[in-house]
Formats: C-alpha cells, structure tokens, sequence
C-alpha cells in the first residue's frame, strides 16, 4: 500500500500543468484563465444545472424524476468510457516513464492500480463537477433534504470508475491478443485505417438516426418501455444504486454504490496481475526491433522545400500519434451525429422534405437558423479540436527545432495556422456542403455560408494561436500530457465561445425582437468577422514570432 500511495502521488505531479518559465505572463495568464472561467465557463454549468432541474421538475410532476435522474447519470457514464479510453490507452501503454518503471520491482497491478488512481482523480476533475450539479439540481427539483446531497458527495466520487474499469479490460486483452503485431508505430499507422472506418460509421449512423423517432421514444418510455435503463442497469449497477440512495437518503445504497465500484476495481487489478507485463513487454519489443531496422531508412528520405517538410511534420505528428489523432482529428468527422441528434430532438420537424419546401418558400426564419447553425459549428468545432491552441504544444522538448532551424518564424507560425485552417475547414465542409447540395440550397447561399465557415475558423485558429505561442506547454512525457490540464485550449475555448454568444445568441436576441433583418444581421456578422480576423492577424504578425523567440526551451 505504501507503494501504491508514494506511485500515485507522482503519477498524480506527472500529470499536473506545468509552471511558468516567464514569471512576466503568469499574472496575464492568470487573468486569462478567470475572465474564462467567469464569462463562459461558469455561465455554462449555470445553465446546465438549470436545464437539468427544469427537466426533473417535470419528470417529478409525473413521478418519473428517479428513472430521468437515473438515466442522466447513464449517459454520463457513457461519455465517461468514451472519453477515458483514450487516457487508459496512453497512460498504461505508452507513457515515456513505462521503459524506467519496468525493470523495477514494482507488481503488475501496484502500477496500473496507481497509474488508474492518477487518472482517475486527474482527469474527472470536470466530471465529479458536472455529476455535482446535476445531483444538486435534482435535490432542489425534488425538495429533498439538504444532507442528502452532503451523503451524496462519496458516492459521486466513485460514480465514473466502473467506466474507466471496463476501458481498461478491454484494452488489456486486445493488447495482449494483439501484442506479436503491435508496435507503438504500427498503432500510429492503423490510425489512418481508424479514420476510414470511423467515417463510415458516421455516415452509417446518420442514416440509421434519420428513421430514429425521438417523440416515439419519449411516448413508449412514458407508457412503460425502459428497456435502456434496465440494459444500462446491468452495464453501470453502480449508477443504479446511487441513484436509489440519493431518491431516499438511504446510507446503505449509497455504500453499496461505492462498494460495487471497488469489487470492479479489484478484478481489474487481478487481470492486469496476469496480462498488463506481458502486453507492455510484448509492445515494447516490437518496438526495440522497429528501431534497429530504422537506422537504414535515412537514404529513403527526399528533399522538398522547408514550407512543405514543415507541413508535412505537423501532419504525421497529428495524424500518427493515436492521442493527437483522436483529441484533435476525430472531432472533425464525428460533429454531425451530435448535430443530427440536436435536430432530432429541438427540431424534430426538420426534415429533409421540410428544408427543400422552406428553401422554395424563401422561409426567412429557416434561413435564419441555417445562417446560426453554420456559424455556430465553424466557431465550436475548431474551439474544441485544440489543433491551434496546442500546435507550439505539440513540439514539447522539441520546440528548440522550430527556435533554431534556418527558417523565418513568420513563416513557421503561418504554416501551423494553414495546419489548423485546413483540417478543421475540411472536416466541416465534407459534410456541410454535400448537405447544402441535398436540401438544395442556392448556390449563392452556399457561396455565404462558406465565407462565413473560412472567417470563423481563421478567427478562432488566431486565437489559438495567440495563446499557445505565448504559453505552450513544452514539457511532457507522453503525447496525452501535452493536453492534459493544458489551460491554453480551455481559454482560446472560452474566447470562441464569446464570439459564439455575441454572433448566435447577440443574432437570435436581435432577430426576435425584430430589431434588424436576415440580411442585416448577415452583413453585421461578416464585417466583425472581417475586421476582427483583419486586427488578429496584425496582432499575430507582431506577437507570435516574439514569443517563439523569447520562448525559453
């Protein structure tokens, strides 16, 4: 136990951001990641925790607040296991500090018990604050006693480990299954296969949601039909019980919640006794023979111009490293199953018969919400895929590369922008456009709408940009930490989420109270827009190549 606890607590330091090298930019910073945490930040858990005790108000009033309170947790322990498998996968299997911890005499699952705890309690940070809220508004929606949210406080705590649980069992027996194959570079190749795949899926998915009726659903689930909950009972039984002694301030349920989560805990820990060692070790020396045959590639390599190697590095870091791969590129093919889902449940009327007859009835109000939702996507998607507000991150130890080699630092920074640019307006268009061309929507509307997808992504790349340069994250182990608690894709996210209010919610606010027209508001958006990437690329200009140059390495 004592090894455990002492692995933890460093585990637990690995994982923690960096501190300043530039004691000038700590304060700045500081009030960066306020105004972020004040303006956008808050406002969101705000209103979520409203949401959620207006929809158990509701349920309550037809005596079904358990069974949606239950089935909110349900789904927050799904995101939980999509989101942790990649965190498991890096931390367990490819972390820098595996090849030192190996040939000490440290047990199987003393290790993965520690390195599971450190995630666990690192990167659920924004989870247990969400699952907080969530129980908190369900206590008010229901009147219950406030001491059953202070019982409830031990029970959240554990609530998301069951899902990093089955992360980890699945990842142990297909490493081990797979491990006279794998090499770290080999997975880093599957990664392109990955992506084919996942596009499939996306559009697979998307043409089975469109026969999904949402309104049908909530109707058989009023009249009875629970077969989700009863099938996520099984898969979370800890959810279930939380849930039970939450409703009755029972000690007892809410033990057994906690319980339930240490038994799968443990049997865990007693499969990673007999398979974690043999995966790693089997990982590894694949990895030893890939890298003596590599010493005699260097004559297949070819001389192309600076701009174009330097392109082509940030690239291959993106797209063979499987964490970058799937924190900053995947987002930008999966977006349109949670668009999908969006429509479905707000607008359920919104077919595509619906949108073709509205486009020949010039419907201004649906052109209005088409304007809404492309400006709304082009500022979001490239907010959350961190691809510019991690591109000077990504370099880590390496950043004295791009300080040092014979080439100007304009050109550097104006080649990870094109980087970011260029991934996050595909992944848009791939799907906007073919969609536009559907509903048929006029090709001069096409024409705005893809102006206004260029100008929203080249404002929120600057943004990015801006800070990361100024505060990159340089010193990691492994390709996760470079974003793990990295604060800089947090506030160029709170800063896209303001253009996101003023523009959508500023427009909507506008609109309704017939304040200005479609057609003014369009104009409006585009000036802002305009000038707004006209002033961040002067202030980009000036400060970026200041800041790689006063970068200490």
């Amino acid at each position: 136990m004592t090894q455990y606890f002492d692995l933890t607590k460093l585990f637990i330091r690995s994982l923690k951001i960096n501190k300043f090298n530039k004691k000038g930019g700590r304060l700045f910073f500081y009030i960066l990641v306020l105004l972020s945490l004040l303006f956008v930040f808050v406002p969101i858990l705000f209103f979520y925790t409203f949401f959620v005790y207006n929809m158990m108000s509701k349920l309550n009033d037809v005596d079904y607040a358990v069974k949606g309170f239950e089935a909110l947790l349900f789904i927050i322990s799904i995101f939980s296991f999509v989101f942790s498998f990649n965190v498991i996968l890096n931390e367990l299997f490819f972390s820098e500090d595996i090849e030192n911890l190996l040939p000490l005499p440290i047990k199987p699952e003393t290790l993965v018990a520690s390195k599971f705890t450190s995630c666990f309690l690192v990167e659920n940070v924004i989870l247990f604050i969400f699952l907080l809220l969530a129980v908190l508004a369900y206590v008010l929606a229901l009147k219950l006693p406030i001491h059953y949210l202070l019982l409830s406080l031990f029970g959240i705590i554990f609530l998301p480990m069951i899902s990093m649980v089955y992360c980890s069992i699945i990842i142990f027996f297909a490493i081990n299954l797979l491990k006279n194959f794998l090499s770290t570079k080999t997975i880093k190749k599957i990664g392109f296969l990955f992506l084919g795949i996942l596009v499939f899926l996306v559009f697979f998915l998307l043409w089975k949601l469109s026969s999904f009726n949402f309104e049908k659903y909530i109707e058989d689930f009023a009249a009875g039909d629970h077969t989700f909950l009863e099938v996520m009972k099984f898969i979370f039984p800890s959810v279930h019980f939380f849930a039970l002694g939450l409703n009755s301030g029972s000690v007892f349920y809410i033990i057994l919640s906690i319980f339930i989560s240490l038994v799968y805990f443990c049997f865990m820990l007693f499969v990673a006794k007999y398979l974690y060692y043999d995966g790693v070790m089997g990982i590894f020396g694949k990895d030893t023979e890939s890298k003596r045959s590599s010493s005699n590639k260097i004559k297949d390599f070819k001389v192309q111009k600076p701009i174009v190697n330097y392109f082509l590095k940030d690239l291959k870091i993106l797209f063979r490293s499987p964490t970058f791969l799937i924190n900053c590129i995947i987002i930008n093919i999966i977006w349109p199953i949670f668009v999908f889902l969006i429509f479905k449940i707000a607008m359920p009327d919104y077919t595509i018969d619906f949108m073709r007859n509205a486009i020949i009835n010039n419907n201004s109000n649906f052109y209005f919400r088409m304007l809404l939702l492309v400006i709304g996507i082009s500022i979001i998607i490239p907010a959350f895929n961190s691809l510019s507000s991690s591109a000077f991150s990504r370099e880590g130890k390496n950043f004295h590369f791009i300080k040092y080699i014979p080439m100007k630092y304009g050109l550097q920074w104006r080649e990870k922008f094109l980087v970011s640019f260029i991934i996050s307006l595909i992944g848009i268009l791939i799907y906007s456009i073919p969609f536009f061309l559907i509903i048929h929507l006029p090709i001069l509307n096409i024409v705005l709408y893809v102006i206004l997808t260029i100008l929203c992504i080249s404002f929120v790349s600057f943004i990015g940009l801006l800070i990361d340069s100024a505060y990159p994250k340089l010193v990691w182990d492994d390709e996760a930490d470079s974003l793990r608690e990295n604060y800089n894709a947090f506030i160029a996210m709170g800063y896209s989420l303001l253009l996101f209010i003023l523009l959508c919610g500023g427009g909507y606010y506008l609109i309704d109270k017939r304040s200005i027209t479609l057609s003014q508001f369009t104009l409006i958006s585009l000036i802002i827009l305009i000038i707004g990437n006209i002033l961040l690329y002067l202030i980009s200009k000036k400060k970026i190549s200041h800041n790689i140059l006063n970068q200490e390495v």
